[in-house]
């Protein structure tokens, strides 16, 4: 796995039910995360991901405890994720230029990827091996320097971070 900005890789404490124990687990690459979303193979998913991130050999699996596992994984890069990225959420309407934003009929899956190539120049190959907590860092920047391009930009931004970071009343 490359590092692109040299950061620290976070390491996670993630449960496995049966046998019962506790694996420390560095953060996957974006094309391991991707896999894990929608297992197709969660027992040899799960032993190759302890595996390749982690300190220990991987028990043996049964596809429940698997599943499992991998459940508590990605809860764990999500929290990661909400606690220590501020992450801009792509928009479900598109402007292709013209003066009608369109919705697109097929959901976008690539639109991350592509903000990132045009942000940092990797192509899909290089952003699939790097870890994904990086990947998230770099499409939040390359979000916010588009959101900056727009002539409201800047106000939008300050708005969306008043919005983040408000204590509740309640």
């Amino acid at each position: 796995m490359i590092s692109v900005l040299n950061l620290p890789v976070p390491v996670f404490d993630v449960r496995i039910t049966l046998p019962k124990m506790t694996v420390r687990l560095s953060a996957p690459s974006k094309a391991d995360y991707q896999r894990m979303l929608i297992p197709a193979d969660a027992v040899s998913l799960a032993g190759e991901l302890i595996e390749k991130y982690g300190t220990v050999s991987a028990p043996p699996f049964t596809r429940t405890a698997a599943l499992l596992f991998i459940a508590d994984y990605v809860a764990k890069l999500k929290d990661h994720f909400d606690k220590n990225m501020d992450i801009m959420k792509v928009p479900s309407t598109i402007d292709f230029g013209g003066s009608k934003k369109k919705t697109p009929a097929f959901p976008i899956y690539t639109y991350n990827e592509r903000l990132v190539y045009e942000h940092t120049g990797l192509d899909f190959s290089q952003q699939n091996d790097i870890p994904v907590t990086e990947f998230m860092i770099l499409l939040a920047d390359a979000a916010k320097i588009r959101m900056l391009e727009r002539s409201d930009g800047e106000e939008h931004l300050e708005q969306c971070y008043k919005d983040m970071h408000r204590i509740s009343d309640f």
